[in-house]
């Protein structure tokens, strides 16, 4: 661990801010742009107009819940009809998650840094300008843990760990985005991907999770891995709060010279009988078609390992400007399948496609440590359909269930600095 440190310090973290600091100026870096960053503009014209925001369902008639527990798992939607009908306000909010975050770390060791002074100066600035008649968004209550050099669970403050199974953990490298998560810690988090590091802790913590377009969120701020590669997404309760979190920040980056405006289809508003997908929708009226990928990759982890060391796309270079990549047997608006299957994985993240990750259900863990230990297992869709029927996503973790060697602290009291008059 003390090499990977010292490593980081010496070469890769430096390069990376020069390589960023050279693609992101003005002096030579936007007129000469690095060959290591990709450019994702090539054949198409950005939208005018990326201003215009989903249609987000109507939410009515939410009433806050007597339990703490029960508030911390509500989607997005619900926790904003409160805060809009003055049922909570988000100092009381910030107090229970900063709550469950300070109960559940010692065990799950998924964060990093609580920020809880930033949080509610964030909370009752909100606050006041809600009375405004002015709703914003989101507030910081914490640093969650990415595993070292955006890899695996593993960390200098130790490991993540499942809250659905505490004696496994949560693979990486957006480990504590999706433990925090399932476990209630957090309504919502934004994790990172170059490969991978989305799709697997959400599929081993049980969340639902988005892996956008390559190029649809800029990455300002993010230590990078592979400037080629590297995706920021939600990880959720829903697909519907997925769609909501990607809403408000996606777009231009103008520090990313890969990011770029996507014209989206609001999500809420497609027809999904008109889509094709194969498997699991088909009683949602989807209609179904066997499907075969027109071309094949030897080894889309070599590809995508060459890729991460050089930081570069070259590969894929003549293969996307000459369109071949526009193939004709691709008849298919989505693939259904497992989320962790390694090659897809490689494949999906070198041509920059979206990803969503949803529970389907349970499944026994090979050789468990314990008995009746279950895992959650989870299953591509690109569709909210898949949640109307089912309840998975809305189950909780036993957190609270403990091994004998495991101790959650007594909780502690939430405190809300008190309101100055006057403002």
């Amino acid at each position: 661990m003390l090499e990977i440190e010292k490593g980081a310090k010496e070469l890769n973290i430096p390069v990376y801010k020069a390589n960023r600091k050279i693609v992101a100026t003005t002096n030579g870096g936007l007129k000469y742009p690095s060959p290591l960053v990709f450019n994702s503009e090539w054949k198409h014209e950005e939208p005018h107009d990326d201003a215009k925001r989903f249609n987000y369902p109507s939410v009515f008639g939410v009433t806050r819940p007597e339990n703490d527990e029960d508030i911390a798992f509500m989607t997005i939607l619900e926790l904003g009809h409160l805060i809009q009908t003055e049922k909570i306000t988000s100092e009381e909010l910030v107090g229970i998650f900063l709550k469950r975050l300070k109960r559940y770390n010692p065990v799950l060791e998924a964060v990093i840094t609580i920020t809880e002074d930033l949080a509610y100066k964030q909370a009752k600035q909100a606050d006041q300008l809600l009375a405004q008649g002015v709703y914003l968004g989101a507030v910081l209550i914490g640093k969650l843990v990415t595993g070292s050099l955006a890899y695996d669970d593993i960390w200098f403050g130790g490991r993540t760990r499942n809250p659905w199974n505490i004696e496994e953990f949560t693979t990486g490298s957006s480990a504590g985005p999706a433990a925090c998560t399932s476990a209630g810690m957090v309504p919502f988090a934004i994790g990172s991907e170059t490969a991978g590091s989305i799709t697997y802790p959400a599929a081993r913590c049980g969340v639902t999770a988005l892996r956008p377009t390559f190029g649809a969120v800029g990455r300002t701020g993010v230590l990078s891995l592979s400037e080629s590669l590297d995706k920021l997404g939600p990880l959720c309760r829903s697909a519907v709060d997925c769609a909501i979190v990607l809403d408000v920040i996606r777009g231009k980056d103008p520090d990313d010279l890969s990011s770029r405006k996507i014209l989206l289809d609001d999500p809420f508003s497609v027809d999904i009988t008109k889509l094709t997908v194969v498997d699991v929708l088909k009683s949602q009226g989807v209609k179904m078609v066997p499907f075969k990928l027109g071309y094949t990759v030897d080894s889309a982890q070599g590809i995508l390992n060459f890729t991460m060391d050089v930081d570069m796309l070259a590969h894929f270079d003549t293969w996307q400007r000459s369109g071949e990549d526009d193939e004709e047997s691709f008849t298919v608006d989505a693939f259904v399948g497992n989320a962790t299957d390694w090659e897809k994985v490689c494949v999906s993240n070198l041509v920059g496609m979206p990803v969503m990750v949803v529970p389907v259900g349970f499944e026994m863990i090979p050789d468990p440590p314990t008995e009746k230990t279950r895992r959650r297992s989870t299953a591509l869709a690109l569709t909210m359909a898949y949640q109307t029927i089912t309840n998975h996503h809305k189950r909780r973790p036993p957190i609270d269930d403990l091994g004998l060697d495991d101790k959650i602290p007594n909780p502690p009291k939430a405190v809300i600095p008190p309101r100055k008059l006057g403002g």
